[in-house]
């Protein structure tokens, strides 16, 4: 909703250019402040740890905040918040880019003797006068600049012949040159008519931020422009920009897939050699956040100590891997449909093994690997025959990308597990047909091979955690990302970072919060069974945090709206939450129940305190729920009864018998209107206990749920029944008559039934799994198991 507002709050004149930065500014914290997320931007509202029960909101709200900017700016701003994930962040870069005479004049409302308008540029710089005119050097290209956004070559050609200074000076009070402005523009025909006119060394200058051309094509992924630029200077791929990225790093910040597939071929491999410099690491983070995980496992296999490296932000690949709970099988969300076809998407043989078998087969972490070259630039050929390109020798520029992984997972395909056998062979003919008939089939496809591709890289991440020193983990923020893996609920990284360090158990937050205690206050349940299945739960049951929480402290948190949402109603929300307080209190000890932290409160008090909301709305939820259901008992049964004696077909007057008394029909039809009053009226009962209740905590648990379940299930059998009844009287009234009709008509009066049980089944399944289902707490039972 805020996205949407966003977008059409600021696609007129209040996009920010490189003029108008102060009038944006008052517009924007107006904009921010009615949206309640101006504290995220002014600094008031900071980031809380990882840890913390707000720390989801804050991240939600910060994403809205930043999109709002993003948003707000136009597209030669938005290159300036490329990588910037934090929105105070975003707003303090587009503030120090403003000169400060074009601030102040702003500020004290006086007009400029020169307005921009369309050559607004990226940063408002000191402009350079020209010593003669005394205004700005570029004021005079001003004509030249308008013809190079507008792809008009013609006019451009005319003024370089004119004055030939024009192809390498500095046009707008940036300082970009031609070649800047018409990459921004995307006239892919004026780069190339200037490629042919410049000479190759022009092709690294950068604009007065530090920004050379390449950077902008790479960030903009205008693939095509960039290949130009590379054929006539392969040079431009080791330069980098005001942030100090190559534009294979800027490229991969901006998500530009079909660029980074380019730039990644082409540049040269010691750019990204962790020893030299961060742009290695930070591509493969890139990489990582952009889902391009076949090119981060080539990375890898190319410099293993990426694994390990902090990129430019401070992050690490194992943080951007626990992040991203969707990347994984655990993460995924699928209907019934689609879970049955992404586990039958399988590969022969295709395991645990073979992926381990994979990430085993990379090179170890010390020692890159050096491969022969398969070709280099100088076999590319130009389509800028004017003036001769730069090649410098680049013998590790990279081939195309072919990596272990990426042979493996492209032979994933859709097979039956009992692909050996003729029905496996006819199951293999119809999901290749699906993949091209059936929606949505190729996509789950796709899904598999990057959870396949996700899975071998982070083993291979993994793997090289491994071999860390315990200096080496804290240096690392190892202890960091097992701690946001439990807070994510990422059981796949989880349980990798536990396998190539089973002491990171026991890893303890900033604030001495648990993994148990991370797990419980997020409600990630794989996490707390996998921890609870461990052994040893009592020990780690006990511990306490800075503020002498206890485990049953945690379970009585409210949970994040991201898990509250997972679960369809505030009632079935509120039940959820009783299930955990009750479990976690089956594993503290009894003096841990009564437990007061520092302020003075118990587990069941705040268990109280947080849910008072939460169990308002259920009760709510509950009343609007039986009403409705209730209305629709009252109506049925009001029907059925007034049916009982008005039969279909009439009576014998003399002995007040129906005339179709001993006819099939009339029994189907009686019977129906019986069963269908009496499931109605048990469904109104049911509706009013539940309208009556004292809706006390526990209530919510047991009580109230079976009431809800039994209402439903004879709402439905009423609603099957009664239209049971009206078939029977079709048939009754139409015999002998037009019989053909009831066939028909009886068939239409199944879609009420049909359609109330899609749109109520569903629910009433999560009630009744959720009530008298084996329940989610598995490691009682996994123990169990392993016991006997």
């Amino acid at each position: 909703m805020a996205e949407t507002n966003v977008t059409e709050a600021v696609n007129g004149d209040q996009s920010l250019t490189s003029s108008n930065y102060q009038n944006w500014k008052v517009y924007m914290q107006n904009f921010l402040s009615n949206l309640n997320l101006w504290d995220i931007i002014n600094g008031t509202e900071s980031e809380p740890d990882a840890a913390d029960q707000k720390y989801h909101t804050w991240v939600m709200k910060n994403e809205m905040a930043l999109n709002a900017v993003k948003t707000s700016c136009r597209p030669e701003m938005v290159l300036h918040l490329q990588g910037i994930t934090s929105a105070k962040t975003a707003w303090d870069q587009l503030a120090s880019l403003q000169s400060p005479a074009s601030s102040s004049a702003e500020e004290k409302g006086e007009s400029k003797e020169i307005q921009h308008g369309d050559d607004d540029r990226p940063d408002a710089l000191p402009e350079t006068e020209d010593s003669f005119s005394g205004e700005p050097e570029y004021i005079r290209f001003r004509p030249f600049y308008k013809a190079l956004i507008k792809g008009d070559w013609e006019t451009a050609k005319e003024t370089i012949e004119d004055d030939p200074g024009a192809l390498t000076a500095k046009i707008t009070h940036a300082g970009e040159t031609a070649l800047h402005v018409a990459i921004l523009s995307a006239k892919l025909n004026t780069v190339k008519e200037l490629l042919k006119l410049l000479p190759p060394e022009a092709l690294e200058a950068k604009s007065n931020p530090g920004n050379p051309a390449i950077s902008f094509a790479a960030s903009l992924g205008i693939t095509e422009i960039a290949k130009l630029v590379v054929e006539k200077n392969n040079g431009v791929l080791r330069i980098i920009n005001q942030y100090g990225r190559i534009p294979l790093v800027a490229a991969v910040l901006n998500g530009k897939e079909d660029m980074v597939r380019y730039l990644y071929s082409v540049t040269p491999e010691e750019e990204l050699d962790p020893d030299t410099s961060k742009n290695g690491a930070t591509f493969l983070t890139g990489a990582i956040t952009a889902e391009m995980y076949d090119i981060a496992l080539d990375a890898l296999e190319l410099y293993p100590n990426l694994a390990i490296s902090e990129d430019l932000f401070g992050k690490t690949a194992i943080a951007e891997l626990a992040r991203k709970s969707s990347a994984f099988p655990s993460g995924s969300r699928f209907g019934f449909w689609q879970k049955w076809l992404y586990s039958s998407c399988v590969q022969p043989g295709f395991s645990e093994d073979l992926i381990t078998a994979i990430a085993n087969s990379f090179p170890g972490i010390s020692t890159p690997r050096i491969r022969s070259p398969e070709s280099t630039s100088g076999e590319l050929c130009t389509d800028v025959k004017s003036s001769p390109g730069i090649m410098i020798p680049l013998p590790n520029v990279r081939s195309p990308i072919r990596s272990r992984s990426r042979r493996i997972s492209e032979e994933i395909i859709f097979l039956s597990k009992s692909s050996g056998s003729r029905f496996g062979s006819w199951m293999q003919h119809l999901y290749s047909s699906c993949l091209f008939v059936v929606p949505g089939v190729k996509d789950i496809q796709k899904k598999k091979i990057k959870h396949a591709e996700v899975l071998i890289l982070l083993k291979v991440v993994c793997s090289a955690i491994g071999l860390l020193a315990v200096e080496e983990l804290k240096d690392g923020k190892i202890d960091d990302a097992i701690h946001l893996t439990a807070t994510n609920g990422n059981i796949e990284v989880f349980m990798e970072l536990l396998d190539a360090n089973p002491c990171l158990v026991y890893s303890i937050s900033s604030s001495k919060r648990t993994l148990y205690h991370q797990a419980v206050m997020s409600r990630q349940v794989n996490i707390f069974n996998f921890i609870s299945s461990m052994g040893q739960r009592d020990s780690r049951a006990t511990a306490l945090d800075d503020d002498q929480n206890n485990l049953l402290h945690f379970a009585g948190v409210l949970p994040s709206p991201s898990q509250l949402d997972k679960i369809s109603g505030a009632a079935l929300q509120m039940q959820r939450a009783l299930q955990w307080f009750q479990e976690v209190e089956k594993i503290v000890q009894s003096k841990f129940k009564e437990f007061v932290n520092k302020d003075g409160i118990t587990p069941a008090q705040l268990f109280t305190k947080e849910h008072k909301a939460l169990k308002k709305d259920g009760e709510a939820w509950m009343k609007e729920t039986a009403n409705a259901c209730m209305l629709v008992s009252a109506l049925i049964a009001t029907v059925m009864f007034a049916a009982a004696f008005t039969v279909p077909g009439g009576n014998v007057e003399s002995t007040g018998t129906p005339f179709f008394l001993k006819t099939t029909a009339f029994t189907i039809f009686i019977v129906s209107d019986a069963i269908s009053l009496f499931a109605s009226c048990t469904s109104i009962l049911m509706f009013f206990a539940i309208l009556t209740a004292r809706y006390a905590e526990q209530d919510f648990l047991k009580s109230l749920p079976k009431k809800l379940i039994i209402g439903l299930a004879s709402l439905f059998i009423s609603i099957a029944a009664m239209m049971a009844a009206f078939g029977a009287t079709l048939v009754i009234v139409l015999q002998n008559r037009v019989t053909w009709v009831s066939i028909p008509v009886t068939l239409l009066a199944t879609v009420p039934v049909a359609l109330f049980g899609f749109l109520q089944f569903p629910l009433f399944i999560d009630i009744v799994r959720s009530t008298y289902g084996t329940g989610i707490f598995t490691w009682q039972k996994a123990n169990l198991k392993n016991n006997k």
